[in-house]
């Protein structure tokens, strides 16, 4: 997790950071810290090429179980529509 003001605009969240914030404080990234992975995969001169994969902490991880369940996904796609408003046909391709 990452610290940023993206919940600025939720009611109730700076109650909410306030009451969270010693956990908080011991788990959530700076900005900073939270954007090392997405520049070292943008940047690194060793994963030109490479996509498909999972990382965290600049490092390649595997998925998680629930990553890889087809009925989440389908769920998680069905909900987006929904709560955006925009219909998509999506092809799996093999």
């Amino acid at each position: 997790m990452v610290h940023t003001d993206i919940a600025r605009h939720v009611p109730y969240a700076t109650f909410l950071y306030y009451a969270l914030w010693p956990v908080c404080w011991l788990l959530m990234k700076s900005p900073y810290e939270g954007c090392q992975t997405v520049l070292y995969c943008a940047v690194s001169e060793e994963l030109q090429g490479v996509s498909g994969c999972f990382y965290d902490d600049c490092a390649e991880k595997g998925w998680s179980k629930v990553s890889l369940d087809d009925s989440t996904a389908a769920k998680l796609w069905n909900v987006s529509e929904a709560l955006t408003g925009i219909k998509v046909t999506y092809v799996k391709s093999e």
